[in-house]
C-alpha cells in the first residue's frame, strides 16, 4: 500500500522570527512523536519563503468534525471512554517529557479509523516552561481565566501550562459527552462563564443530560483557582472511575 503524509507550510517572516518559531515547534512536537495518540512528524525542511512539516496523514478530519459535524460520541459511553482514554495517555506522556501543549482544542486533534483513534497535532504554543507569561497564547474557547490577556495588577502573574492543558481536556470531554461547547471565553465579561462562577456545581446540570459523576469531574477540573484544579494524574483517576457520562 501507498504511504500518504500531509504537508502543512507556514510563511516565514523577512525578520526570521516565524522561522525561529517553527523550529521551536518541530523541537516540541519530535520530542514527543513517539506516541501511537501523538501525529508522527516525519521531518521538517524551510527554504526562503516557507518551514514545511511532513506529518502523518489523518484520513477523517479532526475531533472537532466528529463531534460537532457528524455527532460521533453522543450517548456512546465506550467510544468515549475510549477517545478520551487516548487523549489523556497522549498528554500524560507530553508532561512526562516537559512539553506542555497550551492550545488542546478538537481542532488540534486529528482522526483515524472513523474517529476510533484520534493524534494530537499542532504544537506551535507548545512551552518546556513549567511557568509562563505570555498571555493570551492559546484558542480562548478553550483557556483558563489567568492565562487570558489581562489589564491591572494580575497581568504579570506567572500560570502553569500544565493546568491550562487540565482546563482544556475538561473542555474537550465535555465536547465530546454533549456534542456542544461550554463557553466563548473565561472571562466575567461572558454570560455563560460569569453564571458557572454563580453556581459551579449546577450550571453544567441545568444545561447537559450529565451523570453527577461527570458534572463532580467537570467542576474540579475547570476551577477558576488554578491551585485548587486536578493535576492530570487526579483528573485521569476520577475520569477512569465514571461508569456513565
Amino acid at each position: 500500500k501507498p504511504k500518504y503524509f500531509a504537508l502543512k507550510a507556514q510563511l516565514r517572516a523577512e525578520d526570521g522570527k516565524h522561522g525561529e518559531t517553527h523550529l521551536m515547534e518541530a523541537v516540541a512536537h519530535h520530542r514527543v512523536a513517539n506516541h501511537p495518540n501523538i501525529l508522527d512528524l516525519e521531518y521538517v525542511f524551510q527554504d526562503k519563503v516557507n518551514t514545511y512539516f511532513v506529518m502523518e496523514y489523518a484520513p477523517h478530519g479532526s475531533l472537532y468534525q466528529q463531534i460537532f459535524q457528524k455527532h460521533r460520541y453522543v450517548g456512546k459511553d465506550e467510544a468515549i471512554k475510549s477517545v478520551f482514554g487516548q487523549l489523556l495517555g497522549a498528554v500524560t506522556y507530553m508532561h512526562r517529557k516537559g512539553v506542555y501543549h497550551r492550545d488542546l482544542k478538537p481542532q488540534n486533534i486529528l482522526c483515524f479509523d472513523e474517529g476510533d483513534r484520534v493524534a494530537i497535532c499542532d504544537f506551535g504554543l507548545a512551552t518546556s516552561r513549567r511557568v509562563c507569561t505570555e498571555f493570551g497564547s492559546g484558542t480562548k474557547e478553550y483557556m483558563t481565566p489567568e492565562s487570558l490577556v489581562k489589564m491591572g495588577r494580575d497581568h504579570s502573574k506567572p500560570y502553569s501550562p500544565a493546568a491550562s492543558d487540565v482546563w482544556a481536556l475538561a473542555h474537550i470531554l465535555l465536547n465530546l459527552v454533549t456534542g456542544r461547547r461550554i463557553w466563548t471565553k473565561a472571562s466575567r465579561s461572558n454570560t455563560a462563564y460569569r453564571n458557572y462562577l454563580k453556581a459551579p456545581y449546577t450550571f453544567f446540570l441545568a444545561a447537559h443530560p450529565i451523570s453527577a459523576a461527570l458534572n463532580e469531574l467537570l467542576v474540579q477540573a475547570l476551577d477558576p483557582n488554578p491551585t485548587a484544579r486536578l493535576s492530570l494524574k487526579e483528573f485521569t483517576m476520577k475520569f477512569e472511575a465514571i461508569e456513565t457520562f
